[in-house]
């Protein structure tokens, strides 16, 4: 009867309380990892955030495309640079 016990319990541990215990430890991904490895980055030139190409604000001046985070960042970037 102790050794059904025990065995219980081993089964108890090894199947919920471990992967459990494991999941505490592990590292989450990074943003950067968060992204298809297929995704281009950009820098966008007024707050510095890094963001995907696709999903980038985008404005073309003086020959050169910049990208943006958001509307906000673009229109400041506009009113400094207008």
């Amino acid at each position: 009867m102790r050794f059904l016990i025990l065995g219980g319990w081993i089964v108890l541990i090894l199947l919920f309380i471990l992967p459990l215990l494991g999941s505490l430890f592990r590292k989450s991904p990074s943003r950067k990892d968060q992204l298809d490895k297929g995704s281009e980055l950009a820098r966008d030139e007024v707050c510095g955030v890094y963001i995907p190409k696709d999903r980038a604000e985008t404005l073309e001046a003086k020959g050169k495309l910049y990208y943006f985070c958001g509307k906000e960042c673009q229109t400041k970037f506009l009113q400094g640079n207008g």
